[in-house]
């Protein structure tokens, strides 16, 4: 699985369209009082055109053993060959966490790597991390603020 920074937008947009879509069928659900648990829902699989249910998914575990092997692929190409793609798929990896702990330094230095080639991408990639990683720590001081209620 490689990840190409012009397809971020994309994937962005996708797990976005997925959350408000479970999210907000929930909700609704839940206001007009109906049971959902009968319901089946479906998810269209862009790649090949069909339907899947829920239990078709591939689960998280398999996933990560997925992000994990592309993440010592990604390492090995970035030493070895020095590629840009892989240090800022690296960096994208340990920004958000997927396959590999998350690390904001660490993705730092990638992205920081992957600038010498890629400069736009590592750019947008930087400034759009600064706003994540403001975000977590919000969020973290939020819940140990909230959370000890």
């Amino acid at each position: 699985y490689i990840l190409y920074p012009e397809e971020l937008f994309q994937l962005v947009k996708k797990w976005s369209a997925k959350f408000l879509e479970v999210h907000v069928h929930h909700d609704v659900s839940e206001s007009k009082g109906e049971d959902d648990s009968g319901a089946q829902t479906c998810t269209v699989d862009e790649a090949s055109g069909t339907c899947q249910t829920a239990e078709e998914h591939v689960d998280e575990e398999g996933i990560e053993d997925h992000m994990a092997i592309a993440a010592q692929y990604y390492r090995k190409a970035a030493e070895e060959h020095k590629s840009a793609r892989a240090n800022f798929n690296l960096g994208f990896m340990h920004e958000w966490g997927l396959g590999l702990t998350q690390d904001f330094p660490l993705a730092k230095r990638h992205y920081d790597l992957a600038g010498e080639e890629a400069s736009i991408a590592s750019s947008i990639a930087l400034w759009a991390m600064s706003i994540h990683q403001r975000m977590v720590k919000i969020t973290m001081l939020l819940d140990s603020d909230y959370g000890a209620e």
